[in-house]
């Protein structure tokens, strides 16, 4: 079921970390979920807009790739906002 979720949602695993490629249904204005990985949880919001982009804790990334915080506890929640 992970896997579904992961592909639809775009969450592609990789060494340094994630990518994060959306392909939502047409449908759906927004989706939001928890995703946990390596020793962190990532609070994901996608949503339509009219500025595509992330943001990693409130902050713009360049690309997709969406690094694992390194050096902080197990309880590290990261919240990344995805316009599509």
């Amino acid at each position: 079921m992970i896997n579904i979720v992961d592909r639809m949602l775009g969450f592609g695993r990789t060494l340094e970390g994630f990518h994060l490629r959306p392909k939502l249904p047409t449908a759906w204005k927004e989706a939001r979920y928890a995703r946990p990985f390596r020793g962190a949880t990532f609070e994901i919001h996608i949503r339509r807009g009219s500025k595509p982009g992330i943001k990693v804790d409130g902050k713009s990334i360049a690309g997709d790739l969406i690094p694992v915080p390194q050096g902080k506890s197990g309880n590290t929640i990261v919240h990344v906002e995805c316009e599509l």
